[in-house]
């Protein structure tokens, strides 16, 4: 019965697409399953009132992953949350297909089973959050398909044509995520084995230029494409200084400020999750490696693809569970082409132990506050407080009533279905909390250009003053106990002579403007 459904690939891919649903299900009425979700989703919001990306809104991610919830709100209606994770559903099945299409091409059909329930168990196993759509899921498609058109090109020896489309992805990919650049990057660094071991130097040389420089036209077309767009819209600047340079900040920070055992600990426990993965892995290059009918050098590809992954995880240090997503790919796709190294029994134990595990984290997201109260995670628990703020702001304010959120808060303007007066969505870019500098010397110490976002701030706070205004500092959520409102004198001036307190929710000071109350 199980051999006859492999082989009809209508109830192979109907039976992938009920688990990819059945492990996301929590993602289809929880609303916002992670912070960054609210962040990404108010500014396509803003982005779709006609406000410029990281002039009239602000933030540092890649602009495509920014493309892709203003497309979903614009079919489906802003802040509809459910329509991006149905569409995340479908990403995710249809980089499955590919993994079966491609592994079942070049191994055969164990193979490709194998590889494509690695990647679904991949995909959905390790910490609540895991299933928001961020965006290390949202790249996983287009440098799938780099990947395997890199492949074509190569090994097939197929026209050009499929490395310039193979570039075209990985800049898609790029756009959505700088660290998918890692895949471009193995490209490159598998040019130079294949040149080091090539008997016929000149002609492979000449070869492999043609490759990459295929890769890289292709690479460059979305990227110019990005860069015109911000051209046109006289945002460049904007574009290049927040949406790419502002992260090296970032990243700069984590080395300073997180604790590197803390790290350590996450890469344990995404280990102990894909333990089965590694043992086969680990069992096929140092036991099995010589007596394996797969390319070796396709096999080095993917450890070179997958070292450069566990780099990127690494960089910053803080090793959020969602950048282990970008592992699942080399992860799955290595361990499904070397299945044949390992017993019948252990694969079917591997499969067990990887449903079951699949099991309990989907059982943990029925009922994400409780896990997460359980876990003692109290900032991820603020997003069950910010429903209660967005309730109190939608009782005391009308839809086209603005309001803002000091500190990590985007989630509030979701739930309430009220837009942030300002361009800056989340205050890290004014406090300087991310920056991992001193707890003296937060909010004071940061660098000329977070010193220039603050003074323009407090300018269009003046000159567009929100009807609400939520300060999360008393109750400490994502630090900002240590950024009060008296560490910010014009702020806090603005606060004390414009508005009155209504009232205090879960340790969240809510303020509303004089001029307001005097309408009512």
């Amino acid at each position: 019965m199980g051999k006859k459904i492999i082989n009809n690939k209508f109830y192979l891919f109907a039976l992938m697409f009920l688990l990819i649903l059945v492990l996301r299900i929590p993602a289809l009425y929880h609303t916002i399953i992670d912070i960054d979700e609210a962040a990404f989703a108010e500014f396509a919001n803003k982005w779709l009132g006609g406000a410029i990306p990281y002039v009239g809104v602000y933030d540092n991610k890649p602009i495509v992953t920014y493309l892709f919830y203003y497309i979903i709100f614009y079919l489906f209606g802003i802040n509809n949350l459910f329509a991006v994770h149905v569409a995340t559903l479908f990403l995710v099945f249809i980089s499955t297909v590919v993994v079966y299409w491609f592994i079942e091409k070049i191994a055969g059909m164990d193979e490709a089973v194998a590889s494509s329930l690695f990647f679904i168990f991949l995909m959905h196993t390790y910490e609540p959050k895991y299933i928001a759509t961020n965006t290390e899921t949202l790249y996983t498609l287009p440098v799938l398909l780099a990947f395997v058109w890199y492949y074509v090109v190569v090994w097939e020896k197929k026209s050009i044509l499929y490395a310039v489309l193979s570039g075209m992805c990985a800049g898609i990919a790029f756009l959505i995520n700088y660290k998918a650049g890692v895949i471009v990057a193995a490209f490159g660094v598998f040019s130079i084995y294949v040149l080091c071991k090539a008997s016929d130097k000149k002609g492979e040389l000449l070869n492999q230029i043609k490759i990459l420089g295929s890769i890289g036209i292709g690479f460059i077309i979305p990227v110019c494409i990005a860069i015109v767009y911000f051209f046109h819209k006289r945002a460049l600047n904007e574009f290049i200084t927040l949406g790419f340079l502002y992260n090296f900040k970032y990243i700069q920070s984590g080395m300073v400020s997180v604790p590197y055992l803390k790290a350590i600990a996450r890469f344990v426990l995404f280990g102990i999750c894909s333990l089965p993965l590694w043992f086969i892995i680990v069992r096929q290059l140092f036991y099995e490696y010589e007596k394996s009918n797969t390319d070796k050098n396709l096999i080095l590809l993917l450890v070179i693809w997958l070292s450069g992954s566990i780099f990127a995880v690494m960089l910053g240090w803080r090793a959020y569970g969602h950048y282990f997503i970008q592992l699942a790919l080399p992860l799955s796709l290595l361990a499904g082409l070397s299945i044949h190294s390992v017993s019948a029994l252990f694969l079917k134990r591997s499969y067990v132990f990887l449903t079951v595990l699949a099991v309990i984290l989907t059982a943990s997201r029925i009922n994400i506050p409780l896990t997460y109260h359980f876990l003692g995670d109290s900032n991820a628990l603020s997003d069950f407080a910010y429903k209660k703020v967005a309730t109190r702001v939608q009782a005391i304010t009308s839809p086209d009533d603005t309001m803002f959120v000091w500190g990590s808060g985007a989630s509030a303007y979701i739930y309430a279905n009220r837009r942030c007066s300002s361009k800056i969505i989340i205050t890290d870019y004014v406090s300087g909390r991310q920056f991992g500098v001193s707890n003296e010397d937060m909010g004071e110490n940061v660098n000329k250009y977070i010193q220039y976002l603050r003074d323009e701030f407090i300018k269009e706070f003046m000159q567009n003053p929100p009807t609400v205004f939520i300060d999360t500092s008393p109750s400490g959520y994502y630090g900002y106990d240590r950024f009060p409102l008296n560490k910010f004198p014009d702020l806090s001036e603005i606060i004390k002579n414009n508005y009155s307190f209504d009232c205090n929710i879960d340790d969240m000071n809510i303020y509303i403007l004089n001029k307001y109350t005097k309408k009512q």
